[in-house]
C-alpha cells in the first residue's frame, strides 16, 4: 500500500492546497476513502450521525451506550483542514489494518470498504488501536475519523448507520496506564521556543538545549569540558579542539564527544554529537559571555558551563542546574505543567527514534530494531528495554508537530 500527497490542483473548479490519495499493494487508486477525501479537502465539510430523539436516554449493551433505539440523522457539518490532514491518517492506517487482515485470509478487503462489520470496526478501536496510540484523546481522534468516513458512505447510501464506540473496559485500561504515560512528556518545539526566550543568558539556552539536541541528563553537563582528556584507555577531544574543527572541517555537520562514564548514569562513557549550528552556538558563548566572566573574576576553569553566582563565579556547575533553570523557567512559561528536564531528553529520544525511522516521506527507512539500537546507543542504555519506554512516544510526538499521518 502506499497513499500520494497531491498538491496546488483543482477540482471541480475549485482550488485545493492538497488531497490525499490512497493506493492498493498493485498501484490501483482506493476510490472510496478518495472521494471521501475530495469531499473533506474540497468541500471542507463532513458527515456525521446525530440523535434526534431528545427523549431518548442510553442503555448499555455489550459494554457499550447503543442508540440503535434512537432516530438517527445523516447530518452535514464543518471541518477544519488541521482535522481533515489528521483524519487522512487515521484512515490510512485503517486501511493499511484492512490490506493485512485481508493478506491473512478475512474476506474483507480494500474493494469492499462498505460492508466492513460492526464486529471488524469494533474490534479494531478496542483490539488493535490501544496498543498504537499514546492517549486516549489519540484513540478518540481515530474512532472521529472512522465515524467520518463510514457516515459518508451512508450519504453515498452504501451502508446504514454504523456505531463505532470504544469500549468502557478500554477506556479503564487505558486509564491504568495513563499515570505511567504521564511520567514521560514530550516538549513540542513551540514550548522549546517559549523556554528559550524566557532564558536571561547565553548558558542558560544551551543548557536546555543539551537535553532535546543532544540528549543529556543534568548531571551530564558537567562532563563538557575544554581540555582534551583520557578515557577508555585513549586520548579524546575536549571541546576546544572541536572548536578548532569547525574552521578545519567547513563541510563537516556533525561532531562527536565522548561523554566521559565519570558523569554518567551507570559510569558507562559514550558518545553524543554536536551539529554544527549547536557547536557554533556553544562556541560564541565560549568566546564571548563565558570569557567576559572568567576575565573579570581573573578566573580559569575547564568545565565549559560554569556558575554566574558571585560565591562560586567561574567553578564547574552543580549536577542538578538543569532541573532547577527548567523548573524555573517553566513555572513562568507553563504555571500548569509537570514536565521536568528530563523530559528534554525524552523528546530528543523520541525525534531521534522518528528521525532513524522514517524519512521525509513519513516513510521507513529501516526496521524497528534498527532504530531502537540508534537510540539506545545515544542514550546509553544497556537494556533496550530501557529505550523502549522513550520511543513510545512517537504517535504523541507526531500528533503534536502535526506529523500524525501513520
Amino acid at each position: 500500500m502506499d497513499r500520494v500527497l497531491l498538491r496546488d490542483l483543482t477540482v471541480t473548479g475549485i482550488k485545493v492546497e492538497s488531497l490525499q490519495v490512497f493506493k492498493d499493494d498493485s498501484g490501483k487508486i482506493i476510490y472510496l476513502p478518495l472521494l471521501w477525501c475530495i469531499q473533506l479537502s474540497v468541500l471542507g465539510v463532513t458527515h456525521k450521525w446525530v440523535n434526534v430523539d431528545r427523549t431518548w436516554k442510553p442503555h448499555s449493551i455489550n459494554n457499550v451506550s447503543s442508540p440503535f433505539n434512537a432516530e438517527q440523522e445523516l447530518v452535514t457539518v464543518d471541518i477544519k483542514k488541521s482535522t481533515i490532514e489528521k483524519y487522512a491518517g487515521h484512515i490510512y492506517q485503517f486501511l493499511l489494518h484492512v490490506n493485512i487482515s485481508s493478506k491473512a485470509g478475512d474476506s474483507y478487503s480494500l474493494d469492499n470498504l462498505e460492508v466492513l462489520s460492526h464486529d471488524f470496526l469494533n474490534s479494531y478501536v478496542n483490539e488493535i488501536l490501544p496498543k498504537q496510540v499514546s492517549s486516549f484523546s489519540a484513540l478518540n481522534s481515530h474512532v472521529s475519523a472512522l465515524k467520518s468516513f463510514f457516515s459518508f458512505l451512508s450519504y453515498l447510501g452504501l451502508r446504514r448507520y454504523t456505531l463505532i464506540a470504544i469500549h468502557r473496559s478500554t477506556k479503564q485500561n487505558l486509564a491504568k496506564d495513563d499515570n505511567s504515560r504521564k511520567k514521560i512528556s514530550y516538549i513540542s518545539k513551540s514550548e522549546r521556543s517559549s523556554l528559550l526566550l524566557a532564558c536571561s543568558n547565553q548558558r542558560d539556552k544551551l543548557i536546555l538545549r543539551m537535553g532535546y539536541e543532544v540528549g543529556l541528563r543534568t548531571s551530564e553537563n558537567r562532563a563538557l569540558v575544554m581540555a582534551n582528556f583520557n578515557a577508555k584507555n585513549s586520548k579524546h577531544s575536549g571541546l576546544t579542539d572541536l572548536f578548532d574543527q569547525l574552521d578545519k572541517y567547513p563541510r563537516r555537520d556533525r561532531f562527536s564527544f565522548l561523554l566521559n562514564g565519570r558523569y554518567t548514569k551507570g559510569g558507562r562513557s559514550r558518545y553524543v554529537y554536536f551539529d554544527r549550528q549547536l557547536l557554533l552556538d556553544m562556541k560564541r558563548y565560549f568566546d564571548t559571555e563565558r570569557q567576559t566572566l572568567l576575565q573579570h573574576y581573573q578566573l580559569n576553569s575547564n568545565s565549559f558551563f560554569i556558575r554566574y553566582d558571585k560565591e562560586g563565579a567561574g567553578s564547574e556547575i552543580s549536577s542538578n542546574l538543569g532541573t532547577r533553570l527548567f523548573n524555573k523557567l517553566r513555572k513562568q512559561c507553563f504555571p500548569d505543567s509537570q514536565a521536568t528536564y528530563h523530559d528534554l531528553r525524552h523528546t530528543f529520544a523520541s525525534e531521534l527514534y522518528y528521525s532513524e525511522l522514517l524519512d521525509s516521506n513519513n516513510r521507513e527507512t529501516r526496521s524497528e530494531n534498527a532504530a531502537r539500537i540508534v537510540v539506545a546507543e545515544r542514550l546509553g542504555h544497556r537494556d533496550i528495554k530501557t529505550t523502549l519506554i522513550y520511543i513510545r512516544l512517537l504517535q504523541h510526538l507526531k500528533l503534536i508537530e502535526g506529523l500524525e499521518h501513520d
